[in-house]
Order: C-alpha cells, then structure tokens, then sequence
C-alpha cells in the first residue's frame, strides 16, 4: 500500500477510503492493527 499510496499522493486514511469507495478489499496485518491502536491512543 506505501508506494501505491505515495504515487498517488494521498494521506493513508484518505487512500483507504478510496479503496473503500472502489471495492477493494485491503489485507490487514496485526502489526498493522497494533501501530493503529498505539496511533489512536496518542502513543
């Protein structure tokens, strides 16, 4: 998704919620989810 994303030059949440608007499923890792908490929680 990082390179994708940066050719596109949208920030992650907007890239994600064009994949979402387009249907596309997005594998999501649970080192992805952790970095994501820690990110949620101001860590």
């Amino acid at each position: 998704m990082g390179t994708a994303r940066k050719l596109c030059k949208l920030s992650k949440w907007k890239f994600l919620e064009e994949l979402a608007k387009r249907g596309i499923e997005r594998h999501y890792t649970e080192k992805e989810l952790e970095e994501d908490i820690k990110y949620a929680c101001g860590d």
